[in-house]
Formats: C-alpha cells, sequence, structure tokens
C-alpha cells in the first residue's frame, strides 16, 4: 500500500513560491551574466578600436622619425664625402707643395757641386762691430753690409736646412688646413643636427 503522506497545501504553495523566485532568480542572474558579456565584448570592441588607432600613429611617428633620419643619413654622409675630397685635394696641393720645393733644393744643390753657384750668408753688421772686415760696397745702404760664401759641407747643411724647413712648412700648412676641415666639419655637423 502506498501511501502518500498528505502535504500541507500552505507548504505545497511555499514550495512552488520558492521555485518561482529561484527560477527568477536563475533567470535574472543568467541575464545579468549576458549582460556582462555583451558589455565586456562591446568594451573590447572599443578597446581594440583605440589599440588599432594607438598602433596605426605609432607606424606613422616611427615611419617620420626613419624618413627624418634617413634623410640626416644621406646628409651626414654626402657631407663626410665632401670633407674627404677637401682633404684630399688638401693633401694634393701641399704634396705638389713639398715635391716643388724639394726640387729647387735638388737643384740648388746640383748647381753647388758643379760650382756654378754658392751658398752666401748676407750679413748685416752693427756699425760699433769693426773687427770683422767683410766685403763692403761703399754704395750700399747700410755701413757693414757683406756676404759670406760658405765652403761645400756648409752648403750642403744650409741646404738641408733648406730642405727641412720646406718639408715642416708644408707639414704644417697640411695640419692647419686639416685641422680647419675638422673643425668646421664639426660646426656644420652640428648644423645638420638641429
Amino acid at each position: 500500500m502506498n501511501a502518500e503522506p498528505d502535504l500541507d497545501p500552505n507548504i505545497v504553495a511555499a514550495m512552488e513560491g520558492l521555485s518561482v523566485i529561484y527560477t527568477h532568480a536563475i533567470a535574472a542572474l543568467v541575464g545579468a551574466a549576458v549582460a556582462a558579456i555583451a558589455a565586456w565584448n562591446v568594451q573590447a570592441w572599443r578597446y581594440d578600436a583605440q589599440i588599432a588607432t594607438l598602433k596605426t600613429r605609432h607606424v606613422e611617428t616611427l615611419q617620420t622619425i626613419s624618413g627624418k633620419t634617413a634623410k640626416a643619413y644621406d646628409a651626414v654622409v654626402k657631407y663626410e664625402v665632401q670633407v674627404q675630397q677637401d682633404l684630399a685635394a688638401k693633401d694634393v696641393q701641399h704634396r705638389e707643395e713639398l715635391t716643388h720645393a724639394k726640387t729647387e733644393t735638388d737643384r740648388l744643390r746640383a748647381c753647388v757641386r758643379a760650382g756654378t753657384c754658392g751658398v752666401r750668408i748676407v750679413t748685416t753688421a752693427v756699425p760699433s762691430a769693426r773687427a770683422c772686415a767683410g766685403p763692403e760696397d761703399a754704395a750700399a745702404a747700410g755701413v757693414g753690409n757683406g756676404a759670406v760664401e760658405l765652403d761645400a759641407a756648409a752648403a750642403e747643411r744650409v741646404l738641408d736646412l733648406r730642405d727641412s724647413v720646406h718639408a715642416d712648412a708644408a707639414k704644417l700648412a697640411y695640419l692647419r688646413d686639416y685641422a680647419r676641415t675638422c673643425y668646421r666639419a664639426g660646426i656644420d655637423a652640428g648644423q645638420l643636427n638641429d
């Protein structure tokens, strides 16, 4: 025998009311979850759009920087080439001057060795120093002016000294021009950076 207990109608009504409340609560929770997911997706779309805009701007900025860098690099390379060409031209000029001076000194050496010319030192004596009697010219403007002829060995040393002086002068002129070019290159390079 199956006997079902009789349930109190108030309890049954309360249980049905709870069932309806639970159903409504679950439906509300599901609705809230769907709304939250939808809001999340909308917000994600907005963020994606903002991120895409930022990425586009970033790429444009990088392209602008890259273009300016390439132009600056090209300008620096052209400037360096010009400076190198200027230095090479100065080098050729100073080598030619040095070669010319060396050729002239060699010509003078050959002349002295052949005896067709000599090396003389022109002196100016002070009027009170009459102990050294050198050849004087009565028509000369100054009293005590004269010239002393050097022997072959002394003439060679004087020509060696002349050669050394010309070589050093050419080297100094080259270094001066090199320093000026480098200094100007530094100033101009500073102007390129502005």
